[in-house]
């Protein structure tokens, strides 16, 4: 009589509260075994412990019962276990397969749909989602990690042959210890595999000394060359060769520029992006954005011929290109296909000490990679010392350079004067030791505005040439040659960012 009436007791007891059934998650070391789901959340694994530095990362086989997207795995991250695991007013982060998720009570993160606030931003590569409930229904391997720093959640899935990725920061303080735990909807998930590690960002540069290889890259940024550290006053030279596997201009190599590697997260993380075909933008660790946009907009210089680029470089071109980092400015060099562009840029929020430059793009193959190493003369040689002096500065620029852009050339005949009144080393008398009047006031109106730029601009494409004392007012950082930094220079000045002296 007793065992009947405290069975009917446990059963009353689960009817009324619900708790136990439904939310009933303990702690565990690792997660094993197999669990089938039929309604959503209905069932469930117990849940490892999450703590900021650790990383888990688990390995299971995911069998979808149904016909939607959502009836696949679910991951769930709560700030509680056991009795304490009440419902959502306990949860932190719900990760569904099909690239969605939400927060609950103990964080501020909301479903990407949601009208504002914190929202999930997913990254994934499906490419049509009516092929993907089909691969669900037969069957995938998976593998997700999710990792904690801090506040901030890292999730990973690579589900079969896609992959699924978020990072978000909760702008509610995470408790301490954090619990991961697996359930679904109308899914089989099977053979469950747990392995505990210090938290290593998946994302993270990895970076060399040195870069070698081929790159072939799909979809934008799919793929990423290593890393370059570049220190403040230093800069690096990448030759390759570039081969455009799509139609667009912009179907080739990006230059990234980023100021932290180990800690890499995407745009949050970087400072500048660099197209093949002359155009950039900024990211999270600057104020450059891109040009003809308002604010601190990126100025390129080049002779590029846009209706001949695309077709050139589905044939396949040489790039070799240099960047330059000192202080708050980016410097940027490029020879692509014989063409020259180049961009200097001051940003407005402080820049990183040591910037990490490497290679990705879209729709395109790159090949031999490497770094030009500049070639150091020997000492002991007198005459290899004689002769390295005799060689022309870099104020001697290319003919392709010279000749700016073809649009703005009135004809094939002013190219050698400009060419010739643009080159400042070679012609030295033209160039008073000091400017009468401040330095960038190139039109002598006493002040420094966006006509001292236009005319910078236009005596370094080769379209209007400088000289005397309007050419020295140009050469705002005093190197004896007025080229794309001065304008940058100029145009930080205008717009606050930097004031010249």
């Amino acid at each position: 009589m007793k065992k009947k009436f405290y069975a009917g007791m446990v059963a009353l007891t689960m009817a009324v509260t619900g708790a136990m059934p439904v939310f009933a998650v303990e702690k565990v070391d690792e997660i094993t075994g197999d669990l089938s789901v039929s309604g959503f959340f209905a069932e469930r694994t117990n849940a490892v412990e999450l703590k900021s530095g650790e990383q888990y990362t688990f390995t299971f086989d995911n069998q979808s019962n149904g016909s939607n997207n959502w009836e696949n795995f679910v991951m769930a991250v709560t700030g509680a276990v056991g009795a304490d695991y009440v419902d959502a007013g306990q949860e932190i982060f719900v990760v569904r397969a099909d690239s969605w998720g939400w927060g609950g009570g103990m964080s501020d993160f909301v479903a990407p749909n949601a009208a504002e606030g914190n929202k999930l931003a997913f990254t994934n590569d499906v490419a049509n989602w009516a092929d993907w409930a089909p691969a669900m229904q037969a069957g995938v391997s998976c593998e997700v990690n999710i990792g904690r720093q801090g506040d901030t959640l890292i999730y990973n899935a690579k589900i079969g042959e896609y992959t699924v990725s978020t990072s978000a920061t909760s702008g509610v303080a995470l408790p301490e210890s954090c619990y991961v735990f697996f359930t679904g909807e109308n899914c089989d998930l099977t053979n469950f595999t747990t392995t505990k590690s210090e938290y290593k960002n998946p994302n993270a540069l990895n970076v060399v000394d040195e870069l070698s290889g081929d790159l072939t890259v799909g979809a934008f940024y799919s793929a990423k060359s290593d890393a370059v550290k570049v220190a403040d006053g230093d800069s690096v030279t990448i030759k390759f060769s570039d081969k455009s596997n799509g139609e667009n201009n912009w179907d080739n190599f990006v230059v990234g520029i980023a100021g932290d590697a180990e800690g890499y997260s995407g745009a949050a993380s970087e400072i500048m992006n660099i197209r093949a075909d002359a155009y950039g933008w900024g990211g999270g660790m600057s104020d450059f954005v891109a040009p003809g946009n308002e604010g601190n907009a990126l100025l390129f210089v080049n002779d590029i011929d846009f209706e001949k680029f695309a077709s050139e470089m589905q044939a396949g071109a040489d790039v070799e290109l240099t960047v330059s980092k000192d202080g708050d400015m980016i410097i940027y060099e490029a020879k692509i296909a014989g063409y020259s562009v180049e961009m200097a840029a001051v940003s407005g929020v402080a820049l990183p000490e040591d910037i990490y430059v490497y290679l990705s793009g879209e729709n395109c193959t790159l090949t031999d990679i490497s770094i030009v190493k500049e070639d150091v003369p020997d000492d002991s040689s007198d005459s290899d010392s004689s002769d390295t002096d005799s060689k022309p500065d870099d104020s001697e620029p290319d003919s392709s350079t010279s000749d700016g852009e073809d649009s703005s050339k009135p004809d094939s005949g002013d190219s050698d004067s400009s060419t010739t009144d643009s080159d400042d080393s070679s012609k030295p008398d033209d160039q008073p030791d000091t400017p009468k009047g401040k330095k960038g006031d190139i039109n002598g109106d006493d002040k420094v505005n966006v006509t001292d730029v236009s005319l910078a601009a236009a005596h370094v494409k080769g379209v209007k040439s400088l000289s005397g004392d309007k050419l020295a007012k140009a050469d705002v950082n005093g190197d004896g040659k007025v080229n794309v930094t001065d304008v940058s220079l100029i145009a930080a000045h205008i717009k606050g960012i930097k004031t010249l002296k």
